[in-house]
């Protein structure tokens, strides 16, 4: 791997190694559509690669890209971006094996198909891991403002030697070296993405607000009032948290605040907790999470829905739409 200090910007980087190629993007969703568009905007040849018919084939249409068939793509296309769910990666690899040579290269946005070895490249198959670190929205319009999403880059076959110069020409084309893209392996990137969604992105944060409100509410203390405190301030203190680090936030809230955090904060996120995220980053290295995944997969996401329906019905939903209604 290459040093943690390493990063490029557009000065450092070639555009040319995808200047002279095709790119054939498939999926045309939360990702696709944005990387589609920029790299367009950035003078790059972009079609898309459709599975069917689909909504989202008729809305790359009438964005003005051409749509091929998902099994003719490596016909017309050098460059591969996969930007499908992770557990349909490896049945699109395999649309489009029979069809691969060694000009191609084959890009996907997320390492799971390929820590997990879910979606093995022929040998003679170039492969590498394009990831922009931000919801495609926010690819797209960063963009367009003149900026960019900070992005992860790494190899993963490279039997032409260019595969590394393709893949910082891609994030370039996309925005991505206006503030950096920084170096990562296949396993980092994977695992570090889902520990970081379950411990706090979207697991942890989540349930702690719902904790935290529940606490509350079930004290006798107002839903609103909770709502407030518990949920609607978060979005001002993760900013500041990400402006300031830490103790930058520290320096800045009130001595009760600051009392309250260094006394008090670590009862709440304990050793226990600590334990429970080790345990959780064991699962995820060794396959248990993806054996939990393929399992959802293929009882149509049967467990996880019905937990999804009972949390619909948590009074903390109640109180955001009350206050986004106001």
């Amino acid at each position: 791997m290459l040093e943690a200090t390493t990063v490029w910007h557009d000065a450092d980087i070639d555009l040319s190694p995808l200047q002279h190629r095709t790119v054939g993007l498939v999926g045309y969703g939360n990702h696709g559509h944005p990387q589609a568009l920029n790299l367009r905007d950035s003078g790059i040849n972009v079609i898309v690669g459709a599975r069917d018919a689909s909504t989202k084939a008729s809305h790359a249409k009438a964005d003005g890209f051409t749509v091929v068939p998902l099994a003719e793509l490596p016909n017309h296309a050098d460059v591969l971006m996969l930007l499908v769910p992770d557990h349909a990666i490896g049945e699109t690899i395999a649309a489009i094996t029979p069809k691969l040579t060694g000009r191609h290269f084959i890009a996907i946005g997320h390492g799971y198909a390929w820590y997990y070895n879910l979606a093995p490249l022929p040998p003679q198959v170039n492969g590498f891991l394009a990831a922009p670190k931000s919801h495609g929205s926010g690819v797209r319009q960063k963009f367009v403002d003149g900026s960019g999403v900070p992005a992860l880059v790494a190899v993963h076959q490279d039997p032409s030697g260019e595969t590394l110069g393709v893949a910082l020409a891609y994030l370039k084309a996309i925005g991505s070296g206006r503030v950096g893209i920084y170096p990562t392996t296949i396993q980092e990137e994977t695992v570090c993405d889902l520990f970081s969604e379950q411990a706090v992105l979207c697991g942890g944060l989540s349930r702690l607000v719902t904790m935290a409100f529940d606490t509350l509410v079930d004290r006798g203390y107002s839903a609103e009032v909770a709502y407030i405190r518990c949920f609607h301030e978060l979005k001002l203190i993760a900013q500041l948290l990400c402006d300031r680090g830490p103790t930058g936030l520290r320096d800045i809230i009130s001595p009760a605040a600051r009392v309250g955090d260094l006394l008090n904060g670590g009862r709440v996120i304990d050793t226990h907790t600590r334990q429970q995220m080790e345990a959780i980053l064991t699962e995820i290295e060794n396959g248990t999470f993806a054996q939990q995944l393929a399992t959802e997969v293929a009882t149509g996401f049967e467990k996880t829905n019905a937990i999804k329906e009972q949390w619909r019905h948590h009074v903390i939903e109640a109180s955001h739409q009350r206050m986004k209604n106001h």
